[in-house]
């Protein structure tokens, strides 16, 4: 069974349980959980169209002709692994809100790490120091400027 199977799989059985927690109650989850909800159909989205653009990229790699562009595949992979388990834990934050925080605070954590994997560190080291010599400038700036006035 592939992570995505896992992660249809989960929303399929949370969306049930949702629907039936919910289903004798009067308000609807977007009235109870509106921000979640709205947020869940974005994510869903955004998991079902990457999805999609992993499987024709996918099946364009493996035409002869179209070998070599493999790092938006696992750009996609990852996009799509986030957003679908962003989807089963806003599904979670429903059902049981401690559990889902929980599950929330993981995903977070996990979403670092792709981001830290994705960021090129050298990139990411010479903006730290170029941001800490413009800090330095500007203090250095109001440090006369304040012995100026003076």
């Amino acid at each position: 069974m592939s992570i995505h199977q896992f992660i249809f799989s989960a929303i399929s059985v949370l969306a049930t349980f949702i629907q039936t927690e919910f289903q004798s109650k009067s308000p609807s989850l977007f009235e109870t959980h509106c921000w979640i909800m709205y947020t869940f159909y974005v994510v869903l989205f955004t998991y079902v169209v990457a999805g999609t653009m992993l499987t024709i990229q996918v099946q364009a790699v493996a035409a002869p002709l179209n070998r070599g562009n493999d790092n938006n595949e696992g750009i996609l992979t990852k996009v799509a692994l986030l957003s679908g388990a962003l989807a089963s834990t806003l599904l979670l934050l429903i059902i049981r809100q401690v559990l889902g925080w929980v599950a929330l605070a993981f995903w977070v954590l996990y979403c670092v790490k792709i981001a830290y994997e994705l960021v090129d560190v050298d990139a990411f080291l010479q903006l730290l120091e170029t941001l800490k010599n413009a800090v330095l400038q500007v203090l250095g700036k109001l440090k006369n400027a304040f012995f100026q006035s003076l």
